[in-house]
């Protein structure tokens, strides 16, 4: 897939194939014959919305491929081209990925691929100018409306306060309905699991549509568990979305999962173990083992997610653990730590290659295990993470 392959991997055929796909120009995706008169409008609009990509070398008929697809004669200085329209025309500048494929028959294709930028707005034309992507194919850049340059000049704030907020009113839902059921607490650590759009502004599909998504994209098995929990059988609709509480009256399990129209998708639940086999006294632990596991079943949940609603951009990703004072964390460790908050921004294409998504869990549980006061192997987490892998 041109979104998420490693940029110096892309091939000539691999635009070919895409293209034979027949994916319609969109928010996130722009086809160019050759190089127009105004391809910074393109870049910096898309930098302003939700990032894309742009190929270059492909003729468009009603906003899908016109086949065959031949590409560009190849001559050299190509990327340079794209580099010099951003910076004598893009203000601040974008730093995009650029591939030139290796030439076939001496053609190529030029692939742009902007991230969704937080130096925003990015604008053109002696800086008057400020575009943003839509997805109307007659007008795919707009000029920039006094609302959404307002937007874009605060840096976004306002789509940061609603981020919060949805945090917030995600919280305030677990607590009450842990008072609902007879005031249950979570027996062990406790763990929240989110990942958001960085910049929410819109509403990706009806609130109706989602159920049928989740339940599509589970990840994982019966005998591994699955994410969601219990394969959303609890769920009951929100005002913007779909929830799921478990109370497990038989293990004192209790866990929730929360995903809304907006891109949020958020898990709060139990994370730990009792063994009452080593004497008299309780023992509690975290295993390593099961954290990495949790982690990896959520973010591919969200990866699966999040390619369905047609998201494209920055997402906060955020991993708190709780109540985690004289714990004892599995294989090595003791807490002397009351939390541990983990967050980190994604590009969407983070969430899609499996190289990356595999350095974001080892990393979150290296620097967990530090709050436990010991050190894991890179290799003990690797092998770990294989075999859950399988198990998905």
């Amino acid at each position: 897939m041109l979104f998420t392959k490693p940029i110096e991997q892309i091939s000539y055929d691999d635009v070919v194939l895409f293209c034979e796909q027949q994916i319609s120009e969109g928010i996130n995706l722009d086809y160019k014959y050759d190089f127009p008169n105004n391809l910074e409008k393109t870049i910096a609009a898309f930098a302003n919305t939700f990032g894309g990509l742009v190929i270059i070398g492909v003729e468009d008929k009603d906003s899908k491929p016109k086949l065959p697809a031949n590409g560009i004669k190849y001559v050299r200085g190509l990327q340079e081209r794209v580099i010099k329209i951003i910076l004598d025309n893009i203000y601040p500048p974008i730093f995009p990925e650029i591939q030139v494929c290796p030439p076939k028959n001496d053609f190529t294709f030029v692939i742009i691929r902007i991230p969704q930028s937080n130096q925003t707005p990015h604008a053109i034309r002696h800086k008057r100018e400020s575009y943003v992507r839509t997805d109307d194919i007659n007008n795919p850049e707009e000029l920039a409306t006094i609302n959404e340059l307002e937007w874009l000049r605060d840096k976004r704030v306002k789509s940061e306060d609603f981020r919060e907020r949805m945090y917030q009113e995600a919280n305030i839902r677990f607590n009450n309905l842990c008072k609902l059921e007879s005031n249950a607490s979570i027996p062990h650590s406790e763990v929240t699991l989110s990942l958001c759009p960085l910049y929410p502004a819109k509403q990706f599909l009806s609130s109706d549509k989602i159920l049928e998504l989740i339940n599509k994209n589970l990840t994982g098995t019966m005998s591994s568990g699955t994410f969601p929990e219990y394969q959303f059988r609890y769920n009951k609709p929100i005002q913007f979305g779909e929830m799921q509480f478990v109370n497990n009256k038989d293990n004192g399990d209790i866990s929730y999962t929360e995903i809304n129209n907006f891109g949020l998708i958020y898990y709060r639940g139990d994370l730990g173990t009792t063994d009452i086999s080593k004497g008299d006294k309780e023992y509690k632990y975290i295993s390593a083992i099961d954290v990495l596991r949790l982690i990896n079943k959520f973010i591919l949940f969200s990866s699966k997610m999040y390619s369905d609603i047609g998201f494209w951009g920055l997402a906060d990703f955020d991993f708190k653990l709780g109540k985690i004072f004289n714990i004892q964390f599995e294989p090595s460790g003791l807490s002397i730590e009351n939390s541990f908050h983990y967050t980190k921004p994604l590009l969407y294409q983070d969430l899609q290659d499996s190289t990356t998504r595999e350095s974001l869990i080892i990393e979150l549980c290296k620097n967990l295990a530090r709050a436990f006061g010991c050190v894991i192997d890179d290799n003990f987490l690797k092998s770990h993470l294989k075999d859950s892998i399988k198990g998905l």
